[in-house]
């Protein structure tokens, strides 16, 4: 099937989940990377397998190769193609800067290192639309759709509730921040999500920076999150990382207050019902391509009343599982009435209402969830206080701060002595086995990565059998890797029984 080949580059991932989605408006499924070397590998790869990108979106202000550095390799390797005849003859790969800085002198740099064309930061569907129309091949940009002649003022009315409350965030432009997402909804919300797990860390960078006085990695810190705020709608905040950006003489005394006001804008989209709402909603396009392999992940409830950990949950949670998150017990249980859950994740120390007051609520005998497995998750190791829990009903319990791999062998051995259990290994497999189905390259070298992390602890046959896997699939020999991971499968459900 005829495919336009787009890759996204820039360090963000919330940059790069609004930019996927404004693309999807135009029915552009693109790439994306992380980094400038980690776009020179896809570019060759694409190469390799015989293809080509044909727009490459880049930004600007990277750690460790920027924007210009990367398009000058990309440059010299297309140069060294053409003179040693691997590369058909013809115009190099377009490429676009994609920045919030507008100075022209940046436009005429990105221009001296080769770039061909600009687009602003955040992104607007007019100049989106007039940039593709410029540069994708003529015969592929019938394959577009105009998405420029949308309304980008229709709002999906089921996700009214939601959209009210962040709506009433103060500085925050919900109705511009969709927009900037291509109306996509989920993909904003997912976005909103991942800024609130990053966002002390983004706070951390500029803090650090100022005190090790690294005026550079600084800079490249407030740019990016000068652009983040922007697409989302918080333009207060955005332009006050624009002034620290620009403005030396701020950075020492409004470094802190800044970062003081962006924790507060953090928990404010917390308090909000974000966190709990399905990261996949039924109300966007879920057609499943054909080929790919569905298995149905299984609904897990987090529930704490701290948002730091809710997000340290979620981003441990949803690689394998539905999560679904709660920042009270009162939370919990108004979501469990419409919203059956396979396990719960409980806080012990909650105000209002504890997380034995929550288990008493949910075993009563008229309660529809009182089956449902709860492991409690704590700050303190005290053997009575888990001898507390465990008699309360609880199947396990856990102790903070929580990390993946221990969480995953609570989680599946709770499903076991329930008669159910989901295996991250087994998981990961199924994903590989979708991800070679559909020639995503990318996400089966990333899956690649986690299930040998996984297979190098088994060793012995487990081990070799997936390193030949690996050579397969990154070989493109996508039909003999899928024979051997079922394979691995079969071999892994015999060992169970």
């Amino acid at each position: 099937m005829e495919k336009i080949h787009v890759l996204v580059v820039d360090d963000n991932p919330v940059n790069l989940t609004m930019a996927l989605a404004f693309l999807a408006a135009f029915t552009i499924e693109a790439d994306t990377a992380l980094s400038g070397a980690e776009a020179l590998t896809m570019i060759e790869k694409m190469h390799s397998s015989g293809s080509a990108y044909d727009l490459v979106f880049m930004d600007h202000l990277m750690p460790e190769m920027d924007g210009i550095e990367t398009t000058k390799r990309i440059r010299a390797w297309e140069k060294l193609q053409l003179e040693s005849t691997k590369l058909p003859l013809k115009t190099g790969i377009p490429i676009v800067l994609l920045s919030a800085n507008t100075h022209d002198n940046v436009k005429q740099d990105c221009i001296d290192a080769g770039m061909n064309d600009f687009i602003s930061k955040p992104l607007e569907k007019e100049e989106l639309d007039k940039v593709l129309r410029q540069w994708l091949p003529q015969d592929k940009i019938r394959l577009i759709q105009n998405a420029a002649q949308t309304d980008a003022d229709i709002i999906d009315t089921n996700y009214d509730p939601l959209i009210k409350e962040l709506s009433g965030i103060k500085g925050l432009d919900v109705i511009t921040g969709l927009s900037h997402a291509g109306n996509n909804h989920s993909a904003y919300f997912n976005a909103l999500c991942q800024f609130t797990e990053n966002c002390t860390g983004y706070a951390e960078d500029l803090n650090n920076a100022v005190k090790t006085e690294n005026w550079e990695a600084y800079t490249i810190k407030a740019h990016a999150l000068k652009g983040v705020l922007a697409a989302f709608g918080a333009g207060r905040l955005s332009q006050w990382a624009s002034n620290l950006e620009n403005t030396a003489k701020l950075r020492l005394k409004e470094t802190q207050p800044f970062c003081t006001a962006l924790l507060d804008f953090r928990d404010k989209i917390c308090n909000t019902s974000l966190l709990v709402w399905p990261s996949d909603s039924s109300a966007d396009n879920n057609t499943i391509p054909d080929g790919v392999i569905m298995s149905d992940k299984k609904i897990i409830l987090a529930v704490d009343d701290m948002a730091e950990n809710l997000t340290i949950m979620r981003s441990i949670l949803e690689k394998y599982y539905d999560a679904r998150l709660a920042k009270s017990a009162k939370m919990a249980l108004d979501l469990l009435t419409h919203t059956p859950v396979d396990l719960i994740l409980l806080d012990i120390e909650m105000p209002g209402m504890t997380g034995f007051q929550f288990l008493e609520q949910l075993n009563r005998k008229d309660s529809p969830n009182k089956d449902t497995p709860v492991i409690f998750v704590t700050s303190h190791a005290d053997r009575d206080l888990i001898n507390k829990a465990i008699n309360a009903g609880a199947k396990d319990y856990i102790v903070k701060p929580v990390k993946a791999e221990s969480l995953y062998k609570k989680i599946n051995s709770v499903f076991d002595s329930c008669g159910s259990k989901t295996d991250p290994m087994e998981e990961n497999l199924k994903a590989l086995i979708n991800a070679a189905s559909s020639g995503d390259s990318k996400q089966a070298e990333t899956l690649l990565k986690e299930i040998l992390t996984l297979t190098k602890s088994m060793g012995g046959d487990t081990h070799s059998l997936m390193t030949e896997i690996a050579k397969l699939i990154l070989n493109f020999d996508f039909e003999r890797g899928i024979r051997k991971i079922e394979t691995l499968l079969h071999n892994l459900s015999l060992k169970k029984k």
